[in-house]
């Protein structure tokens, strides 16, 4: 395969939409798979893709990534602060926000790590804490 004559390190981008957790239980890499949408099966199978390669790879799972670039969930709620919008958001959806900083910050010590061993892991990444989306949405306005 092209990654091994390569020596080329594959990180796999994923989402919590693999997970099927409602509860406010902490969700680890061995929690139960069982995507929620269409968009977490296509995750999921892209995952098992690369598990199933002989890829010297990671798959990393996050959750409400956010950064001032692009469209996400932060730079909506401030478009629609500027612009003197109504905001309606939920109260029964839980999670944990990540910057795409942190990631990408972290993403590039693993790279330039030779000691982590990068076949077939799963890992999940965000930033500490978790919260709502009304509550989320409720400090980006402050």
């Amino acid at each position: 395969m092209l990654f091994r004559s390569y020596n080329i390190k594959l990180i796999h981008f994923s989402t919590d939409y693999v997970y099927n957790s409602s509860s406010l239980k902490v969700i680890n890499e061995t929690s139960q798979v069982q995507p929620i949408n269409f968009y977490g099966q296509s995750k999921r199978d892209g995952e098992i893709f690369i598990e199933n390669s002989s890829s010297n790879s990671i798959i990393i799972r996050t959750s409400w990534l956010y950064s001032k670039f692009g469209n996400n969930f932060v730079n909506t709620i401030i478009s629609k602060i500027k612009n003197n919008e109504n905001i309606s958001v939920v109260n029964d959806q839980y999670g944990c926000p990540t910057y795409a900083e942190d990631l990408a910050n972290d993403v590039l010590r693993i790279i330039e790590n030779d000691r982590i061993d990068l076949h077939g892991k799963v890992y999940n990444y965000s930033n500490l804490g978790y919260t709502n989306w009304y509550n989320f949405s409720k400090k980006i306005s402050h």
